[in-house]
């Protein structure tokens, strides 16, 4: 774990838990890495995997800057995704300003929200899901439900 306030961090291995804000964290490519606090930038290289647990909550969320990565937003994360071909997941009230084309939202439980100023994005309902709020949405992007949700 490493504890940080208003630093530069480089995370190289995975499983990385990095707690603090207003930080710039550049995770590299193919690594895993957890970051707790609000208003830090993230930098991430292809492949990567940024979970953030609960940033936000009691300021500004952070700014993702990824593309071809994933995303988990869990526990009333804000955070604002800059990037495109990114598959993101929420986990429970979760806020996400996107910008970018082409990324993969998934919604589960909770009640999330995307305010989306790109394109072609595909927005996918699972079972359990909340009660959902998706602003921007345009001709471009697409709705998908999970067939888990009806019955036979």
């Amino acid at each position: 774990m490493v504890s940080a306030n208003s630093d530069g961090v480089w995370v190289g291995g995975s499983g990385t838990i990095v707690n603090g804000s207003n930080n710039t964290v550049t995770v590299f490519a193919g690594v895993d890495a957890n970051i707790v606090g609000d208003a830090n930038t993230i930098y991430a290289e292809t492949g990567a995997k940024i979970t953030l647990s609960t940033n936000g909550q009691n300021g500004s969320g952070d700014v993702v800057k990824m593309s071809n990565g994933s995303l988990v937003m869990s526990g009333g994360a804000k955070a604002t995704l800059n990037g495109s071909n990114n598959s993101v997941a929420f986990e429970f009230g979760d806020a996400l300003t996107l910008s970018g084309s082409s990324n993969k939202i998934v919604f589960g439980a909770g009640n999330d929200s995307v305010d989306d100023t790109g394109s072609s994005e595909i927005f996918v309902f699972e079972a359990n899901f909340g009660q959902d709020q998706i602003s921007g949405f345009d001709g471009s992007d697409r709705m998908q439900i999970d067939s888990s949700i009806f019955a036979d």
